[in-house]
């Protein structure tokens, strides 16, 4: 029990280390694929050892993620993290990159529901946004209505309007 601790203790310290070293030579590379894979390996680690993020570095991350429009599971989760811990930081096209990451790899999450919203809040951009890439929103709306069904059972999402509402009544 004592060599897990130390272990434990081992990798939450080089955790700490490497986001450390990352913050101090935080190079601003934003598009730069690998850079930012690193980066966000970095913070993910960090996340995973409770070791605290500024909300700049939170914003650093995220920014470098959109930079790539990335939407894989560990950038889903640095932008579900800044919405959990700084919800007022977090801009429309995190919540359209996390919601693409939910819609393709059901990533879930508590603030699922607060990201969607977030999303359908902006809907007109969020639909440029998403045919500038040759993406769908309609997918995406039809899985925000599956996680509203999971977590808020018997509550339509009043942010996708009465219209919606009535459509996906006469639908049952």
């Amino acid at each position: 029990m004592r060599c897990l601790r130390q272990t434990r203790a081992t990798r939450r310290q080089a955790a700490k280390h490497r986001l450390g070293r990352a913050s101090r030579h935080a190079v601003n590379a934003p598009g730069d694929v690998e850079w930012v894979g690193l980066l966000n390996r970095i913070f993910a680690e960090a996340r995973n050892s409770a070791i605290p993020v500024s909300n700049d570095d939170q914003l650093y991350l995220c920014e470098h993620l959109v930079s790539i429009k990335s939407y894989d599971p560990l950038s889903a989760q640095a932008y579900h993290f800044l919405m959990a811990t700084e919800p007022a930081l977090v801009n429309p096209e995190y919540a359209w990159l996390y919601c693409r990451a939910d819609q393709e790899h059901d990533v879930d999450g508590p603030q699922v529901l607060a990201l969607y919203a977030l999303t359908f809040t902006h809907k007109e951009a969020a639909h440029a946004y998403y045919t500038e890439h040759n993406w769908n929103l309609d997918d995406v709306e039809l899985m925000f209505l599956r996680r509203a069904a999971e977590k808020a059972p018997g509550r339509y999402p009043a942010v996708l309007g009465p219209t919606m509402r009535r459509a996906a009544s006469s639908c049952f």
